[in-house]
C-alpha cells in the first residue's frame, strides 16, 4: 500500500491557512482585552456612583423640609434632623424637638448637616477638557452640540458629608468636621460661565448636583473617569429625589 507524503504546495498553503486563523484569534482576543478594560472601569464607575447615592438618601431621609438650603450652583445641600433635646422623657408630652447635626450616632442641637461637592486639588485630576482629554478631542457627553464640538470643560471633585455643629455653613468657623463620601471622580461643567451645574446630560438644560423642588431634594450625580490606556472617557449618572416629611 502505498502512503501519499504532502507535496510542499500543500504544505505551504496548510501553513498560511494556519497563520491566517491563528492572526484572526489574536485579533480576536486583542479586541475582547480592550472591550473589558473599557467595559469594568465602565461597570465600577456605575457601582460607584449607585452607592454615593445610596449614601446620600440615607443622609437625607431625616431632613427637615423648613431647614433645608440649597447652593445657588447646586454644588451643596445644608440640612437639619429632629434633635430629642430631653433625651430622659418619660412618656408625657413635654418632649422638645428641636433641629441639629448628626454626627454617627451623636445629635448636636442647632447644628447642621451638609453634602458638599468640593473640586479637586490632586495634580491633573481637574479640569477635564473634551478638547484634550484624547488626541483630537472627544464630545464626552454626546450632547446636543455637533459631535466635532469640544468645548466642553468638566470639574472634578469629590462629595464630602460637612457636620458643623454651630449651624453656620457654609460659613466655617473652623469646628465642623467633614468625611469624604466619593472619590475624585464627580463631574459638573460650567461651560465657561463660572457657574457649576450646567448641561451635561445633552438636553440644553442645567444639571445642578443639588436641587430643592417643593419638599424634595433633588440629586443629579454624574461620575466621569478615563480610560488612560485606550484613553476613553466613561460617564456614569444617577438621580434621586428624597421627599422631606419632616417639618
Amino acid at each position: 500500500m502505498n502512503e501519499r507524503g504532502f507535496t510542499l504546495l500543500e504544505v505551504v498553503v496548510g501553513i498560511a491557512i494556519l497563520g491566517a486563523v491563528l492572526a484572526a484569534v489574536t485579533t480576536l482576543m486583542v479586541s475582547s482585552s480592550q472591550e473589558l478594560s473599557v467595559n469594568m472601569p465602565a461597570v465600577d464607575l456605575e457601582i460607584q456612583v449607585d452607592r454615593a447615592i445610596t449614601r446620600m438618601r440615607s443622609e437625607l431621609a431625616d431632613a427637615s423640609a423648613s431647614m433645608v438650603t440649597v447652593a445657588a450652583d447646586g454644588s451643596w445641600v445644608s440640612f437639619a434632623v429632629p434633635v430629642m433635646v430631653e433625651q430622659s422623657w418619660g412618656g408625657g408630652g413635654d418632649r422638645q424637638v428641636r433641629y441639629g447635626s448628626r454626627l454617627g450616632r451623636l445629635e448636636t442641637s442647632g447644628g447642621l448637616n451638609a453634602l458638599v461637592f468640593t473640586e479637586s486639588t490632586a495634580a491633573g485630576v481637574s479640569p477635564v477638557s473634551e478638547s484634550t482629554v484624547v488626541p483630537g478631542g472627544v464630545n464626552i457627553n454626546a450632547n446636543t452640540e455637533t459631535t466635532s464640538d469640544t468645548s466642553d470643560v468638566f470639574t472634578m471633585g469629590n462629595i464630602s458629608i460637612v457636620y458643623d455643629p454651630d449651624g453656620s455653613f457654609p460659613t466655617l468657623n473652623g469646628d465642623e468636621m467633614t468625611r469624604r463620601l466619593t472619590g475624585d471622580w464627580v463631574a459638573q461643567v460650567d461651560n465657561g460661565t463660572g457657574t457649576l451645574g450646567q448641561d451635561i446630560s445633552g438636553d440644553t438644560a442645567a444639571n445642578p448636583l443639588f436641587a430643592l423642588n417643593g419638599t424634595s431634594v433633588d440629586v443629579d450625580l454624574w461620575g466621569l473617569t478615563v480610560v488612560r490606556k485606550e484613553r476613553t472617557p466613561i460617564l456614569a449618572n444617577g438621580t434621586l429625589s428624597v421627599i422631606l416629611k419632616n417639618p
